[in-house]
């Protein structure tokens, strides 16, 4: 529901302004959807600019320029007019507001067809084409009001004072106090705006030209000095080629101010020069969105230079032409191509690209077929002055483009560009200014296809990285589904290829550098798996075709950790949730953390700890930031936390092992979970990243909860022998309840080497006590956390949030990947 804002004293700091254009407002259904996305992303105070509605202008212009030469037409294009305005208010006004807005439209066609019997031809087009943007105000305002949601309307003649002409700038400094004193008046109210008309000094109507409505947004957002602007239209922002040319175009999520402006200067169908200028040197975010695909992708337009050097955008004109000409001997031709820029500038004729061949004294300059003849008639009357002589228009050309920041900088899209076009008919190419773009002029062709081939090469991934996974049970399973929905977004993110290339576990294994899908996962497995050593593997992986590789360990193996080394060895990195690896007698330890070094690959196992917890990158982070950890104890089992939590010392302490055992909560044999193993493998661990590269596991003092005997034999002989084991966690449990305290499985480690993992009775206050079943608690401490400790808290029991970890490793080895 629509609220008013908490606003400050400066009332224009907080204002935001949105503008909706024909497209956005060509039936009773969008404005309908208009209401809708003003409850949600206004409060008082914003401002809201609006164009005519649907074809509204066209008919409009279509009368002005037919009055006293086609009566009949003027006559019935006022009819539909009427039609269409009054079908709009009919449906969507009620009562007395419809009635008004009915009487109001009606005399604004009476004034209309009293202005096209005026002699002046440009005044009765100004004064005429501008009435579409009243009725769009006037209604909106109306609706809204209807909807609950405070609004006035607000003519833009009001605020906006500008000189006539081709391309009128409005007035800063006459316009900016009128608007100040219409905001102070409306601070509980939306406004909303006119778009594309001003009031010239005479208090006659200057229209502001192509794209007036944008401009007056963007000129009002600066104005107001507002936080926020967005152009609502009926695309989703800025693609990365025109989507109906080439397939694979998408949204930009965010350009630089550079970049759209030299994206407008090239002919953007989305974005005008003069919309980008008023926010030159400002701090007014600029959103381009789809009125129909609110909640999807958009771009935004950040002031600076954002995301990497290189091309974003590739672009085309299917129609332009070229203005050539020979300057005179009797001038130097430095000075003539200057003169010649500084008279077209006047005229604000910028051409889109130019060629300058001092040789032959040649300047080639392009232009669109819509500005190209005014370009031409001015250069015709400045060529009588002498600069210049053998002035030619052509026309059936064509332009390709390149555009982004430092895009000729970019050795892989500057060659593409130039890769792509070695068989067109090109008549010249121009890098842009600032390294903004690569322009190409051509002759006719077809650049549909040119257009696919250079976005496939700007868009195609930077490398390929390979992905292995051995171990398809609970955790590999759940990567598997969690890399499904995360594939694109990694790819994209990182511009980089994520394939999944091999499935590994007991029964055999699939390798397909061509890629495996995952959905069918299951199936293909058992369909072609084969019976293969891991030395086999290992030879076959060593030979893949990708920049990277990376194996993901989601098994419980002993055995595979003697492997690491050997995948090393090939270069191949590794991501573990395989605790065994990272605690490892201390022996292959060293060999393991030594071959990583020597063959500079990457080893993550943030998985191996707290699950989905940051442990290792929180202790980490501590380490490189020049604290120094002292102490970590905690809960460190979500295993043993959920079976203490749920425990009442009423039913078998075993019932509850072989219920969490059902769930997936255990280690694939809960006897490690009941030792104490596990966790004194992720204290191992800890050590160990915090430098403590000497420990060992006979480090560590641990109190088993189960004797040597329960070891032995199956899981089923465990559960069917486990009465004495029951009666000891009954006993202990007593003790704890009889004391006051309760019964948790605490992990303990000092940076002296210090190391103890057993039950304690703990004061039901002390927070570790406290934790809910199935969480587990760090809490560190450090140097600058003597007193308080920096405590981690959260679910560390499922295969879920394990494989999120491992998920979370790839990211960042897509990040090194990427930056290396």
């Amino acid at each position: 529901m629509w609220q008013h804002a908490q606003r400050s004293e400066s009332v224009s700091s907080r204002s935001r302004v949105h503008k909706f254009g024909g497209s956005s407002l060509a039936d009773a259904d969008c404005y309908l959807r208009v209401v809708e996305l003003l409850k949600e992303h206004t409060s008082a105070g914003d401002l809201v600019v609006v164009s005519a509605a649907g074809k509204t202008t066209n008919a409009l212009v279509l009368c002005s320029k037919s009055a006293g030469s086609n009566d009949e037409l003027v006559k019935q294009t006022l009819t539909d007019l009427e039609r269409f305005q009054g079908s709009l208010i009919t449906q969507l006004l009620d009562g007395a507001a419809a009635k008004q807005a009915l009487q109001s439209l009606s005399d604004d066609l009476n004034q209309i067809q009293t202005l096209l019997q005026a002699g002046d031809e440009s005044a009765r087009y100004n004064e005429t084409v501008g009435f579409g943007e009243l009725w769009s105000a006037r209604l909106l305002a109306a609706l809204l009001n209807q909807s609950t949601v405070p609004a006035g309307w607000l003519d833009a003649r009001e605020i906006f004072s500008a000189q006539p002409g081709p391309q009128p700038e409005i007035d800063v400094a006459l316009s900016q106090p009128k608007l100040a004193e219409q905001l102070l008046q409306r601070q509980e109210e939306l406004t909303i705006v006119t778009g594309f008309i001003s009031r010239g000094p005479d208090g006659e109507t200057v229209t502001l030209g192509r794209n007036g409505s944008d401009y007056s947004a963007t000129m009002l957002a600066t104005l107001a000095d507002a936080q926020a602007a967005t152009i609502w239209t009926d695309v989703a922002g800025i693609f990365s080629a025109d989507p109906n040319k080439v397939k694979g175009a998408r949204t930009q999520p965010i350009l630089s101010l550079a970049e759209a402006a030299e994206l407008a200067r090239l002919g953007s169908p989305v974005l005008h020069t003069r919309t980008l200028q008023p926010m030159v040197g400002r701090k007014t975010r600029l959103s381009i969105r789809s009125t129909f695909a609110a909640t999807g992708s958009h771009t935004q337009i950040a002031p600076t230079q954002v995301g990497e050097k290189g091309a974003k955008i590739v672009t085309s004109l299917d129609k332009v032409c070229l203005i050539s000409m020979n300057t005179s001997s009797r001038q130097a031709f430095e000075e003539a191509t200057a003169t010649i820029r500084a008279y077209l500038d006047r005229y604000q004729l910028v051409p889109l690209a130019k060629q300058y061949q001092p040789d032959q004294r040649l300047i080639r300059l392009c232009f669109t077929a819509e500005v190209a003849e005014t370009a031409f008639a001015r250069l015709k009357d400045f060529q009588l002055q002498g600069a210049f002589c053998n002035l030619t228009l052509n026309d059936n050309y064509a332009l390709a483009a390149m555009v982004g920041d430092g895009v000729t900088e970019n050795a892989r899209h500057y060659h593409c560009f130039y890769r792509h076009l070695q068989d067109a008919p090109v008549e010249f190419i121009q890098p842009g200014e600032h390294g903004l773009s690569l322009v190409a002029v051509l002759r006719e062709t077809d650049l549909d296809t040119l257009l696919s081939h250079m976005h496939h090469g700007i868009s195609s991934p930077d490398k390929k990285l390979g992905v292995a996974l051995f171990g398809t049970g609970n955790i590999g399973s759940g990567w598997l589904r969690l890399y499904q929905e995360q594939q694109h977004y990694l790819s994209n993110y990182h511009r980089l290829e994520v394939q999944l290339c091999a499935l590994y576990n007991q029964d055999g294994a699939i390798i397909d550098f061509t890629g495996i899908e995952v959905d069918d996962w299951q199936a293909r497995f058992q369909q072609h798996k084969e019976d293969m050593g891991f030395e086999q593997l290992l030879e076959l992986l060593a030979g893949h075709p990708y920049d990277e590789l990376v194996v993901i360990d989601a098994t419980d193996s002993r055995d595979l950790a003697y492997q690491y080394p050997a995948l090393m060895e090939h270069g191949i990195h590794l991501i573990s949730a395989n605790k065994y690896p990272a605690s490892a007698p201390l022996s292959l330890y060293r060999e393991i953390t030594q071959q990583r070094k020597e063959k500079a690959v990457v080893w993550l196992n943030n998985a191996t700890v707290g699950a989905g917890l940051p442990v290792h990158y929180v202790t980490g982070d501590l380490q490189h930031s020049g604290d120094e950890v002292v102490s970590i104890s905690g809960v460190w089992s979500g295993t043993m936390s959920w079976l203490l939590q749920q425990y009442d010392g009423k039913q078998p302490f075993s019932s509850l092992i072989r219920e969490a055992m059902d769930q997936g909560l255990t280690e694939p044999d809960p006897r490690e979970d009941l030792t104490g193993e596990d966790v004194c493998c992720k204290l191992l661990i800890l050590a160990r990243q915090l430098g403590m590269e000497e420990f060992e596991m006979d480090d560590i003092e641990v109190v088993s909860l189960v004797d040597e005997e329960a070891l032995e034999g199956s899981i089923e002989e465990f559960f069917a022998n486990a009465e004495v084991f029951d009666r000891q966690i009954a006993s202990a449990y007593g003790r704890a309840e009889a004391s006051g305290r309760v019964l948790r499985y605490i992990a303990r480690l000092e940076r002296g080497g210090q190391a103890h993992v057993g039950l304690e009775f703990l004061d039901p206050s002390d927070p570790m006590a406290n934790c809910h079943a199935g969480e587990n608690i760090y809490a560190i401490h450090s140097e600058w956390f003597k007193e308080q400790p920096l405590v981690i808290r959260g679910p560390a029991v499922g295969p879920e949030l394990t494989a999120g970890s491992v998920q979370s490793d790839l990211f960042k080895l897509c990040q090194h990947i990427k930056s290396a």
